[in-house]
């Protein structure tokens, strides 16, 4: 990204999100590099790094076109943003029909053999397609 700026774009995936990146770690990782311990007042310099970063991460797109031909993204397609996307006006223009609930959503749903939308097997909105 800092080398082509305009070539590339980050996206938001599962991860990204604050929900899943405490429990996987992250917070613990900055607390310890953070050196925290019961006396030490740094656990608000770890946190506002974490509130920082997760205030950044909250603002990369959920997807991406290429060359306004291909679509990127951390997951796949929901069937909320189907129904979102399909009916637009502009149809490549994502922020017009995107909101970041349907987004987060999107990072976690996966592809499927079997035609349709159905639930996914990770639990709550996911969805397979």
């Amino acid at each position: 990204k800092a080398l082509c700026p305009k070539q590339v774009t980050l996206l938001q995936g599962n991860h990204e999100q604050s929900d899943v990146n405490r429990v996987y770690g992250f917070a613990t990782q900055l607390a310890q590099q953070f050196e925290l311990n019961a006396v030490s007042n740094r656990y608000d310099e770890a946190q506002m790094v974490y509130d920082v970063v997760n205030d950044f991460f909250r603002k990369l797109p959920f997807v991406a076109t290429v060359e306004q031909a291909y679509l990127a993204m951390h997951g796949g397609l929901t069937s909320d943003f189907d129904n979102a996307c399909y009916n637009t006006e502009s149809p490549r223009d994502f922020t017009a029909c995107l909101d970041y609930d349907i987004g987060k959503r999107t990072a976690w749903s996966d592809p499927s053999s079997m035609n349709g939308f159905r639930p996914g097997n990770r639990g709550g909105d996911s969805q397979t397609y």
